[in-house]
């Protein structure tokens, strides 16, 4: 009917390393496969249809995460955003480029002065609770914010002697006891984990953690 808000299906088409080929873009296949399906019924809504396929959701590339969805929210600081890089020295304006897009124009995305009647996404679960449960399908209930805090840690050197294996030890340990500190916090997981200088027992050195929650 004229005039009423757009039910909006879709999800993301961007993943993070060795995500799957089902992360994020069976969302949007699932969308389009729904109007294919109206369409040979001959089926006409109530509510408009539209399918989303955001890009840029993940962070695992330039460390910040619903850039898209961000976009269409009008919540990107394009000042801040325009310079991240990736691993490769590639920054965000320049990836914009790559794709045709003139990253200065990204605030035209925005939706904020529209409304949406419903929107639905259909993911695969990155997890082991269906299958655990012998569930085909979930219904998500509740979600959690993204952040992208960052992290340092840094250890002196020691002269090197033979017992200094243990000292090597509890530094790992440490480290790893950070790792998992920060992975059971609320929803959060460790995501990019960066060490410098030297492991070995004569250097110190440090490590650079980034997590995603």
């Amino acid at each position: 009917m004229p005039g009423l808000q757009p039910v909006v299906m879709g999800s993301h088409l961007d993943t993070v390393y060795q995500g799957g080929k089902y992360d994020g873009v069976v969302g949007v296949t699932a969308a389009l496969e729904v109007i294919k399906r109206l369409n040979e019924r001959s089926i006409v809504t109530e509510h408009p249809i539209e399918i989303i396929a955001f890009a840029c959701e993940e962070s695992s590339r330039f460390g910040v995460s619903t850039v898209g969805s961000k976009a269409m929210a009008g919540l990107i600081d394009k000042e801040k955003y325009r310079h991240l890089v990736d691993r490769d020295g590639i920054t965000m304006e320049q990836a914009f480029a790559h794709c045709g897009l003139d990253f200065s124009n990204v605030d035209q995305a925005t939706r904020v002065d529209e409304g949406f009647h419903a929107f639905f996404e259909l993911h695969i679960e990155q997890g082991p609770l269906l299958i655990n449960y012998e569930k085909k399908i979930g219904i998500v209930t509740g979600g959690s914010s993204t952040s992208s805090p960052f992290n340092e840690v840094k250890w002196k050197s020691v002269p090197f002697r033979h017992d200094s294996n243990e000292y090597e030890k509890g530094r790992s340990f440490r480290s790893i006891r950070i790792g998992i500190r920060i992975g059971k916090s609320s929803d959060s997981r460790a995501g990019v984990w960066h060490c410098g200088n030297s492991w070995d027992t004569r250097g110190g050195g440090r490590f650079n953690e980034r997590s995603s929650r």
